[in-house]
């Protein structure tokens, strides 16, 4: 699963060099009806569950319907899109449940915390991708590492995020 931050960004290529990472990141795995099952969730102030899981049965198609995904806009609430990642993969039946979470802004709180705490004593192994001087805005690198128990990969800009993308993968199947 894919959690991604869809608040306002300041680089109008941001929302789609960010989709291109979710669809570059699928397409390292193969995905079908019985193996790897993907899902979209996208958050800012809200939480959306924008593609299903197991909606798409291969990459190829997973990555179009992820490219034509609208960003919500506003605030990010990442606690949000915790939550719904872990309402969503608690009900899956899934031996394996991995959510990776793309942001490009983050400041610790007790709520982010909290949903965090509540995801992983759930089953989900999460891992952190933060794109650093992407957005205006801060992303704390520290307090990020420790959020996800150091599961994390950091970009430069989202231009950048091409060359992290089996990075993440590899911290998702650690096995």
């Amino acid at each position: 699963m894919f959690v991604v931050d869809g608040s306002t960004k300041f680089d109008p290529s941001g929302w789609s060099q960010l989709l291109s990472f979710v669809s570059n990141a699928a397409r390292q795995y193969l995905i079908s009806a019985t193996g790897v099952r993907v899902a979209l969730v996208q958050y800012s102030d809200r939480a959306t569950n924008s593609i299903p899981l197991g909606q798409y049965n291969d990459a190829n198609s997973f990555g179009s319907a992820v490219s034509r995904i609208g960003q919500l806009r506003g605030g990010s609430n990442l606690a949000t899109g915790l939550d719904q990642a872990r309402s969503l993969l608690s009900g899956s039946g899934s031996r394996s449940k991995v959510a990776i979470i793309v942001t490009d802004q983050f400041r610790s709180s007790s709520a982010i915390s909290t949903a965090a705490t509540n995801a992983v004593n759930s089953g989900i192994l999460l891992v952190g991708v933060g794109l650093q001087g992407a957005s205006g805005l801060t992303l704390d690198s520290s307090a990020f590492q420790s959020l996800f128990r150091n599961r994390v990969v950091l970009a430069n800009g989202y231009t950048s995020l091409v060359g992290i993308v089996s990075q993440a993968v590899l911290l998702a199947c650690p096995g």
